[in-house]
């Protein structure tokens, strides 16, 4: 029987401390009355892409912000990939410095250089941002902020998968069983 062995990397380490502030907000919904940030999962991607940095400076929250540049064009109507970061830092300054976004720097990084990020939308009245927050930069201050989780509709269907034994089997070796085959199966 061929057996090949596999390596796992992690991609982000994190204590016990980081693991109980992403369990604190994940899916926690934040209000000042002039900015909304739902918080989301974990982010995870193997891709690099170019990402613009922002600061969040606001009353009761400061983050840094990591908005894709499609995004980014897409909020403020530009085109981005071709213009000059005191250019976009301008726009950014123009349509967003009343919420406290500043724009910091435009970066193209690979995925496995970047600190731990966990998605979040912004809403600012009528604008709507996908961004993916820095966790370590997080600061909320509860006395201007109300917390709450954000509501799941009635009817979301949840899947889950487990498993419960394991083989010892190839999958070559899975394919080729017959149906008069006996495999024995036993608890981990």
């Amino acid at each position: 029987m061929k057996q090949e062995k596999v390596i796992f990397t992690p991609r982000h380490q994190m204590g016990i401390d980081m693991y109980q502030i992403i369990n604190r907000l994940a899916g926690q919904c934040f209000n000042n009355q002039s900015i909304v940030i739902e918080m989301g999962t974990v982010y995870r991607s193997s891709q690099p892409q170019d990402l613009i940095l922002l600061s969040l400076r606001h009353l009761g929250i400061e983050a840094e912000l990591y908005v894709p540049l499609g995004e980014a064009g897409r909020l403020l109507g530009l085109d981005l990939k071709h213009l000059e970061h005191d250019y976009i830092a301008y726009v950014i300054a123009q349509a967003l410095s009343q919420y406290g976004i500043e724009f910091n720097s435009c970066l193209g990084v690979d995925e496995q250089e970047l600190p731990l990020l966990m998605t979040c939308q912004l809403i600012m009245g009528e604008i709507n941002i996908a961004a993916l927050l820095q966790m370590d930069s997080l600061v909320i201050e509860p006395d201007y902020l109300q917390a709450s989780f954000t509501s799941l509709p009635t009817n979301l269907s949840f899947t889950t998968f487990s498993t419960l034994f394991g083989t010892s089997l190839s999958v070559d070796e899975i394919r080729d069983l017959s149906v008069n085959e006996l495999v024995l199966v036993y608890p981990k």
